[in-house]
């Protein structure tokens, strides 16, 4: 196949998946769209998925393995996918995950019918006793990229995977990206693409992505100081891409950050660690700045987290009730 008859190019990076890599492997080559190419990035891993990649590649010329000397982080083996792709088109799969066999076929007829930059399906998360949940993203559909970034400060989900982005979204920006980065990979880039290549935005409802809920993952340990102060780190690296390039976000950007600061306060009773984190945390959590943007019902909630201690353990058990309620996974 010549590179110009590439319509799509799939990046996965790999990592210690030797168990799940088949299945993913396994529901793109089996894809309704022919014309593509499967860019692996072999992130160093110690197992034996390289062993998996290189006996998928024998058997399948459309598969291209890459690797690297040394494990430098999901952002990176990214990065290094979406550089060396050649398709028209860039989809996203992590490789413990897989996507539906038409996935890559509605998801380019819709791309090319419009000309859209970004075309977004719907998610389905599984979890390992098979159960699914529909995340449809509908609301994002026909709007422009910071319209698509207003809703994923508001909420909705930020995963990279399950959309198909123009190659030239890659090839005529550079984006921020940093090694072995632990939380908020897919956001950190999003919010950037979003930002900075303007992008139109389209979308399916048809779902074009399995999310495995991995209940080992390091984003649902219990948290402790050091992991929380990770996962601060990577929430206000975004907060600081979105202070710096869009003063209309300014609103909805500080309302993000307050939520997981909130969100936080419920968790872990290290209420000082959280508030004093930096300057921009102090700022948000005090009452006379925090009711500028937030709504009521969440200025109040936050400032009862921070002076009354028991308060805590009732919000926590409360929103982890709502959650088994609301059947998510």
């Amino acid at each position: 196949m010549q590179n110009s008859d590439i319509k799509v190019s799939v990046l996965v990076p790999v990592y210690n998946v030797e168990d799940l890599l088949p299945r993913c492997l396994d529901s793109i080559v089996n894809q309704t769209l022919k014309e593509i190419e499967i860019v692996c990035v072999n992130d160093a891993s110690p197992d034996g998925s390289l062993k998996i990649l290189e006996d998928y590649a024998v058997r399948d010329p459309r598969i291209k393995v890459i690797t690297h000397s040394t494990n430098m982080g999901l952002m990176m083996a990214r990065r290094t996918g979406y550089q060396n792709a050649l398709g028209r088109y860039v989809f996203f799969c992590d490789s413990d995950d897989f996507i539906p066999q038409d996935a890559l076929e509605k998801l380019y007829d819709a791309a090319t019918r419009t000309d859209a930059d970004i075309t977004v399906g719907a998610l389905y998360m599984i979890n390992e006793k098979g159960k699914r949940k529909l995340r449809p993203r509908y609301y994002v559909g026909g709007k422009s990229g910071k319209e698509y970034l207003r809703n994923i400060l508001s909420g909705t989900t930020c995963s990279l995977c399950g959309s198909l982005f123009k190659r030239e979204i890659f090839v005529s920006h550079d984006y921020l990206t940093f090694q072995n980065q632990t939380f908020s990979e897919d956001r950190l880039l999003l919010t950037q693409i979003l930002l900075v290549a303007e992008p139109s935005v389209t979308v399916i409802t048809n779902p074009t992505y399995f999310y495995w809920v991995n209940t080992q993952s390091i984003t649902r340990r219990t948290l402790t100081k050091e992991l929380l102060r990770e996962q601060l780190k990577a929430l206000f690296l975004s907060y600081d891409i979105v202070d710096k390039h869009s003063t209309e976000l300014k609103r909805e950007n500080n309302i993000f950050i307050i939520r997981y600061l909130t969100y936080y306060l419920e968790q872990v009773p290290w209420r000082y660690l959280i508030r004093d984190y930096n300057d921009t945390s102090r700022r948000l959590l005090k009452f006379h700045d925090i009711k500028k943007y937030a709504p009521a019902h969440l200025v109040y909630h936050s400032q009862l987290l921070l002076r009354v201690p028991f308060y805590r353990h009732i919000a926590w058990s409360g929103r982890k009730l709502l959650r088994k309620l609301q059947g998510k996974i």
